[in-house]
């Protein structure tokens, strides 16, 4: 009864998308951790031939859908920057916000502002998936 379950409310879905989901297929390819050259919502007014539409997705890399909410906060980091070598722990508090229990996966995105490669401008570091009842909390 998997969809029929979904549906009526009877299974609480927490997937996330692997892929970012483009409007249409004219958009691809789409990549959730590179931008695009002067993005039309970059620069108003600016036109192509080749490539005129939006370049944000219609759904993002990790995107979901639950039937509860949750909450993020408390982002605590072990340090204020990461160093070459060093490890950084980082933790956050997650609430159950909705009156449903519901799974939810946290997702951990990086960004390296200077280095002597090039690297994406948003890359998942890590997740991990929590159940949590109604009103519950944990940290991460």
């Amino acid at each position: 009864n998997g969809i029929a379950d979904i549906l009526f409310g009877d299974a609480n879905p927490a997937g996330h998308l692997p892929v970012s989901w483009p409007h249409n297929s004219a958009e691809l390819p789409l990549y959730y951790n590179h931008t695009l050259t002067q993005a039309p919502e970059d620069a108003p007014g600016f036109t192509s031939r080749y490539w005129d539409a939006l370049s944000t997705p219609l759904y993002p890399f990790g995107y979901g859908l639950s039937y509860t909410t949750f909450s993020y906060e408390n982002l605590k980091l072990s340090q204020a920057e990461a160093r070459v070598g060093a490890t950084l722990d980082v933790a956050v508090d997650v609430a159950n916000t909705g009156n449903r229990a519901g799974d939810t996966v946290v997702q951990l995105y990086i960004h390296q502002r200077a280095g002597s490669a090039s690297r994406p401008v948003r890359q998942l570091k890590g997740f991990q998936r929590i159940a949590l009842q109604p009103g519950a909390k944990q940290t991460v």
